[in-house]
């Protein structure tokens, strides 16, 4: 077995060469990768440079085991603060905002930490090893892992440090993952290849694949800086081509406007006739604005108080659709600063602004956060409209454009107007249509409540409800006092409890619901049983209830006691 050298040993010496190394070392054994962390690190304890080691609990204690061994004073170092030790699972839970690093957390947390150690050691290169790009790696989220690579380019740009990043072999079997490989080099300065090969067993599996990346991995490190050169001047190239065709698009677009403002109207009306959500409608509106007519689109309406309220900001950039949330949720319209908006509610005019400069941002902003996201989202030319209906108005569309391609005139302003009325049709009759449905919700709860109250009050029969199968739904207070059975005791029971034992065995119950769901009702005389055992001679009708489909929802039961009147009938009987 032939072992490489540590990377230590092949690393240049940064204080001699002023470079900020980004070194990855792809390894096989833990042991390998733990005594070369610790070369790494000790070096620079030893020439008095900090270190930060970003590691997880298994590696950081064979560190700290092999570092005390090589005969530094960790907890010292550690007390002193020339060492720094982080849980690497834990780090990364800080800087990640749904599974992807964000730059603006990675500063916070790992850049505040290496400000913090170069305050302390102003005069002293640093050193650092991480694990959290690899963590990231084995559990499948490659972007992330590169996108961290970049994150911790950044930051020594910043503060200079050497980085010693590691990936386990295991991560690279497979000969498609040769393009993950080569995108992971080309995020180093420095690559170190696997830490031995097997001579010995040339026969092993996996051996040429094994032997193969590890040449290329020594070839890539030589390639890095020539395909960086090469990746910049694409980029700029990408770029300038981007710049054509955005010019082209525009002049484009231009030649088709009057057309797409047409199908702008058509497409709106449609969206408007398929829903009664008007909130829903008018997002969906100001999305089919966006781009054909304007950059960006806000849409405000009048509530039940008669404040403005945000329905949709909706922008053409898909790169400042947070920002844009963010502004629909943060800052709702203000009737103190939203003065345009609030003169054409009260006005019921458009009002257009051909030329919108940063001093008339500055004026409807409410504080500075809202001046950046203003700023941000870009406001160039803009139209408000009110969306009027019936002498009404029910709210303000505001379409904005950003840049300086070309500006809002009057044509514009006709197509706004329409389609703001057009708009406010749509949320009138949305309120109509909800202020029925609820006045009919209304009558219905009245009406329910007035026949609980009527059943409620009748004394002399038990009014209760079946489920199809026949068990008991609902109880009153007569049908306690005739059945004999509390509510608690009998909801969710059979009603075949009412009957003798006899009918129940006879499937006269089973009998009584077929019938009464063929026909519709069901009456029968006959015994029926209480709960503390007597019977009374019953009077019953069963009803079927069935839904505006015709389907079977379950019983109506009215059962009156009519013993009293059987026993003077039988009387009289046997008298004549």
């Amino acid at each position: 077995m032939v072992r490489q050298p540590s990377t230590a040993q092949l690393l240049p010496d940064p204080a001699a060469t002023g470079e900020t190394p980004h070194i990855v070392q792809f390894y096989e054994d833990e042991a390998y990768l733990c005594e070369t962390v610790a070369s790494f690190v000790g070096a620079g304890l030893n020439r008095g440079e900090p270190a930060v080691v970003i590691a997880t609990a298994p590696h950081r204690s064979a560190l700290r085991s092999r570092l005390a061994a090589s005969g530094i004073e960790v907890e010292r170092a550690v007390a002193a603060g020339h060492l720094v030790l982080l849980d690497a699972a834990d780090t990364l839970s800080e800087i990640l905002v749904g599974g992807l690093p964000d730059a603006d957390r990675f500063t916070a947390s790992v850049g505040s930490l290496f400000e913090a150690v170069r305050a302390r050691h102003p005069d002293r290169p640093m050193r650092a090893y991480g694990e959290m790009v690899d963590l990231l790696w084995q559990s499948g989220e490659r972007s992330a892992a590169l996108s961290l690579e970049s994150m911790w380019n950044e930051l020594a740009r910043v503060h200079p440090f050497s980085l010693l990043c590691a990936y386990v072999m295991g991560n690279f079997w497979k000969g498609s993952d040769q393009a993950a490989f080569d995108e992971i080099c080309r995020a180093h300065t420095h690559v170190f290849p696997l830490e031995s090969i097997e001579e010995a067993e040339p026969a092993a599996p996996r051996w040429p694949e094994i032997r193969a990346i590890a040449e290329r991995a020594r070839s890539l490190e030589h390639e890095v800086a020539h395909r960086k050169e090469l990746e910049a001047a694409l980029r700029e190239a990408l770029r300038e081509r981007e710049q054509a065709e955005r010019q082209r698009s525009e002049a484009l677009a231009r030649a088709q406007a009057q057309q797409r403002r047409s199908d702008l109207l058509v497409q709106a009306s449609l969206a408007l006739a398929e829903s009664l959500d008007y909130q829903q409608t008018l997002r969906r509106v100001a999305e089919i604005v966006v781009p054909e007519l304007a950059d960006w689109c806000t849409v405000a309406v009048r509530g039940e108080n008669g404040r403005l309220e945000r329905a949709a900001v909706v922008h053409r950039d898909e790169r400042l659709a947070l920002i844009a949330r963010e502004y629909e949720g943060r800052y709702p319209p203000d009737a103190h600063r939203s003065g345009d908006q609030l003169s054409t509610l009260v006005r019921g005019r458009a009002s257009l602004h051909r030329h919108v400069a940063d001093k008339d941002l500055q004026a409807a902003a409410q504080d500075p956060r809202h001046l950046e996201i203003l700023r941000a989202l870009g406001c160039s030319s803009c139209i408000i409209v009110p969306m009027l209906t019936h002498g009404k108005t029910l709210g303000v569309i505001s379409l904005m454009l950003s840049g300086n391609s070309r500006r809002f005139d009057d044509d514009d302003v006709v197509i706004a107007e329409e389609l703001a009325r057009r708009a406010a049709v749509a949320v009138d009759n949305a309120r109509l249509y909800r202020e029925a449905r609820r006045s009919e919700v209304e009558k219905r709860r009245q009406s329910e409540r007035r026949l609980q109250l009527l059943i409620e009050s009748i004394k002399d029969y038990a009014v209760f409800m079946l489920d199809p199968t026949g068990r008991v739904t609902t109880w009153t207070p007569a049908a306690e006092v005739i059945e004999g059975y509390p509510a608690d005791e009998i909801l969710g029971k059979h009603f075949s409890i009412f009957y003798p034992e006899e009918d129940v065995r006879a499937g006269k119950c089973e009998m009584e619901l077929e019938e009464a769901a063929r026909t519709g009702r069901f009456e029968d005389l006959g015994w029926r049983g209480r709960k503390d055992g007597t019977r009374y001679w019953a009077n019953i009708v069963l009803s079927a209830i069935k839904d505006e489909r015709g389907q079977l929802v379950g019983f109506a039961k009215v059962a009156r006691d009519l013993t009293e009147r059987k026993r003077v009938e039988e009387e009289q009987t046997a008298r004549l």
